[in-house]
């Protein structure tokens, strides 16, 4: 399983870097969970994980914890799903991400 996660990290961090390039993927560490750093959009994590959920049916988890109040903001992405499901939801975010410019 953990290679597997790690497998779905992987393949994360190249489609960011090659297709949402303005992001940047936080080291994983441990966890199911990997943090993208949107702070560069200039929205608030709250605001953005809602406009994705809402306009790409996409679910991120925003994240207070490293601090909104600061002008972080970080999207929390699950990995512990198929792949398919991890690149459908990442081509999702990209196609409304590509309205905002």
């Amino acid at each position: 399983m953990n290679g597997y996660l790690h497998s779905n990290y992987s393949a994360l961090r190249l489609f960011v870097r090659d297709r949402m390039s303005a992001l940047k993927v936080a080291r994983l560490e441990a966890t199911y969970l990997a943090w993208v750093d949107a702070t560069p959009l200039g929205i608030p994590s709250s605001e953005l994980a809602r406009s994705l959920g809402h306009w790409a049916k996409v679910k991120f988890s925003p994240d207070a914890i490293y601090g909104e109040e600061n002008g972080a903001a970080y999207l929390r992405v699950n990995l512990a799903c198929p792949r398919a499901t991890l690149f459908e939801a990442l081509a999702r975010a990209t196609d409304f991400l590509g309205t905002l410019a």
